[in-house]
């Protein structure tokens, strides 16, 4: 088979991951002096037309480390979006080697949208704000009834646009399976920035928030380098307001089944250092790019909505990242959007799928349910839905899940939560320098 003709097998095979009016494609490479180049651009997907080709710059790089030669494609009218293969292609990207200038460095931003009139809104504002909006890739999923232009979730001058960089999943709002499906589709777009930014399709933005949150990542203390910032962000009522207070995830609120969750914040006066804390908040949580390909998103876990945030936090845990709250706001959330189409409650006749996904939760968290038996290795197994890519969408090897447990100092055996508002919002609640003890809690040397 010739060259041409490989790469023509490859671009049908992989033609689920067109998405709608634009991609960003990785063609064939090669390398001269350190720098990764396109030599040549595969064509469009199935069901899809060619609309222009970056054959006139085929050695273009940026940033003098990756491919930056893009397909524009148009999907095909009538034809619906279909899911990433299987296998990751997030595997096969070279790890990112960040810039020193940090005004040089990349952010993907994850946003997942479910019948949301505000997302075009939210990515209006993403780029407008943005001190350096050039460097800023949106990956969106917009999960919306078709003709129904007030949920398109990208305004038409964000497309086939040399000015902004975004890459646009349009699929029909019935296909959805809630949000972690939607982020797995999401981080499918993610092709080798700097940093990943996951967050909720309806927010605005503080002034330079890209500069703003790269400089918090990197006063991070994490003694393994591995820090992610993450919180639910303020409420739009605090947006543009001086002064600001800012949330610190640090108490449980109740108990879903067999885990914690969701959180509560206990907002605090500003400080010069972003706080340690055990939990994540999924509106919010950024982190270094690598994060997305060594803790892959979950696709098995189809209309979960209580449970993604604690099975996360854990899983980036075990691997070796350590969670903090922002020093400031970058991100302001629209809470409260009562009547509003939600994902949450978008899983009609899906018990049986949901009760897999349930099960497979459990069994990583490790968690017993004085409802239901519990799952063990032999249980998860037998359920092949709960037991699918265990390992590789699994915890980590550097910390364990027990560990866990006992950082967060939440019971998971008496389902208390007291002792994990006393020492999360209290000892690291007020203002910086911070206790060391969270760091021997977390197994590192130098701190017993």
């Amino acid at each position: 088979m010739s060259r041409r003709a490989a790469l023509l097998a490859l671009a049908g095979v992989l033609g689920a991951m067109v998405v709608h009016n634009v991609a960003f494609w990785r063609g064939s490479e090669r390398r001269e002096e350190g720098r990764v180049c396109c030599t040549e651009v595969p064509t469009c997907g199935a069901g899809s037309t060619q609309v222009t080709e970056c054959g006139s710059e085929p050695d273009r790089c940026y940033q003098q480390r990756r491919c930056c030669s893009t397909i524009l494609c148009k999907t095909d009218p009538e034809e619906k979006a279909t899911a990433p293969p299987r296998g990751d292609a997030l595997n096969r990207l070279p790890m990112p080697s960040m810039p020193a200038d940090p005004s040089q460095r990349t952010i993907f931003v994850s946003i997942a949208a479910f019948r949301d009139t505000e997302c075009a809104q939210t990515v209006r504002d993403l780029f407008a704000t943005a001190k350096h909006p050039g460097r800023i890739h949106a990956g969106v999923v917009c999960q919306r009834v078709p003709g129904k232009d007030d949920e398109k979730c990208v305004a038409p001058e964000y497309l086939n646009s040399t000015q902004f960089k975004v890459t646009l999943h349009d699929a029909a709002a019935s296909d959805a399976k809630g949000p972690t499906w939607a982020r797995y589709l999401a981080a499918q777009m993610y092709s080798g920035e700097d940093y990943f930014f996951m967050m909720d399709s309806h927010n605005k933005f503080a002034d330079a928030w890209d500069e703003n949150v790269i400089s918090q990542h990197d006063t991070c203390d994490s003694p393994s380098g591995k820090c992610v910032l993450t919180v639910y962000p303020m409420g739009l009522d605090s947006h543009g307001r001086a002064g600001q207070w800012t949330p610190h995830l640090c108490r449980n609120a109740h108990w879903t089944r067999a885990w914690p969750g969701p959180f509560l914040a206990t907002v605090k006066a500003p400080t010069g250092a972003p706080r340690p804390q055990p939990f994540l908040g999924a509106g919010f949580v950024f982190g270094a790019g690598h994060m997305v390909r060594e803790v892959p998103f979950d696709p098995h876990l189809p209309y979960v909505f209580h449970g993604e945030e604690i099975t996360l936090a854990a899983r980036l845990w075990t691997h070796g990242y350590d969670l903090y709250s922002p020093m400031t706001n970058v991100l302001f959330h629209h809470y409260g959007r009562e009547g509003r189409p939600a994902m949450r409650g978008h899983a009609p006749g899906k018990e049986d799928v949901l009760e897999s996904s349930y099960r497979r939760i459990q069994y990583l968290l490790q968690t017993p349910d004085p409802a239901r038996p519990a799952v063990t290795e032999e249980a998860a197994r037998a359920d092949p839905k709960a037991w699918e890519d265990i390992e590789k969408y699994g915890m980590g090897t550097v910390r364990t899940v027990a560990q866990y447990w006992a950082f967060s100092r939440l019971d998971v055996k008496g389902r208390t939560h007291e002792a994990t508002e006393k020492y999360w919002c209290t000892t690291y609640g007020g203002r910086a320098p911070f206790s060391d003890e969270w760091k021997r809690d977390a197994g590192y040397k130098g701190f017993d």
